[in-house]
């Protein structure tokens, strides 16, 4: 198990880093324990620029953070081994400050895929191979999110059934969107039967039994509504409720 923290050093942001070893929490590396990885400097503490996720058949932990304009810069833990931080800009569509960075990790495999959002409006989606990062993806090119300010974007696999292993992202711009990466090429946008243009909030949820994922939403008028993706299409029931 590992955890990523920002501390506010110095008025700039630190990222850092510790895992669990069944009995304690050290940086990764040994002896001394209790005690957390300095990553270094992000881009900001006011959101969530940042996460984490282990390689499904390696091991190896992934954490990425943005630390420049529409850039980030990702470092690998392997079997008591750090890293040395390397960078990605975007190239499809400036981001500006990235606020918001969301990880999944393909089931049986090294492949992860990204989904990130800056203050520019625009979320771009990306995927790790096990050695390198491409296949990037504009998912705004048509509409800007609704917000930057609150986490609008989500990604999760498909874990089980006919869909098993592919990623599906989804994020909200004047609807809930999503679009699937199939492990070789990104396919195009569908949108769910939801009527809002007012997403705030994401979080998509897989089953480890099928190929549906449960998607729920937070709207600027605190709907909270609950959508379900199966396979290639979208469920065309929803529940909802509301809070005062």
């Amino acid at each position: 198990r590992a955890t990523v923290f920002v501390q506010n050093a110095a008025s700039t942001p630190h990222l850092y880093a510790a895992l669990w070893d069944e009995s304690q929490w050290d940086d990764g590396t040994g002896s001394p324990y209790a005690d957390a990885k300095d990553l270094g400097a992000i881009s900001t503490k006011d959101y969530r620029c940042f996460d984490a996720v282990f390689e499904d058949v390696s091991g190896r932990l992934v954490v990425v953070a943005a630390t420049a304009s529409n850039t980030f810069t990702y470092w690998i833990w392997d079997a008591g081994t750090w890293s040395s931080g390397s960078t990605y800009s975007f190239t499809t569509a400036g981001m500006n400050t990235i606020n918001w960075i969301k990880l999944a990790a393909k089931p049986a495999a090294n492949e992860i895929t990204l989904v990130a959002a800056g203050t520019s409006g625009e979320a771009n989606a990306l995927v790790w191979n096990g050695s390198a990062w491409g296949n990037e993806n504009n998912l705004t090119a048509s509409s800007n999110l609704f917000t930057y300010n609150q986490e609008s974007i989500g990604v999760d696999y498909m874990r089980a059934g006919a869909q098993m292993g592919k990623a599906v992202v989804f994020y909200a711009s004047n609807a809930l969107y999503a679009k699937v990466w199939n492990g070789s090429s990104w396919g195009g946008a569908d949108y769910s039967v939801s009527t809002d243009s007012d997403i705030r909030w994401i979080r998509p949820k897989a089953d480890p039994n099928s190929d549906k994922i449960a998607v729920l939403y937070l709207n600027s008028r605190n709907g909270l509504w609950l959508y379900v993706r199966k396979g290639t299409s979208w469920f065309t029931s929803a529940g909802s409720f509301t809070f005062s």
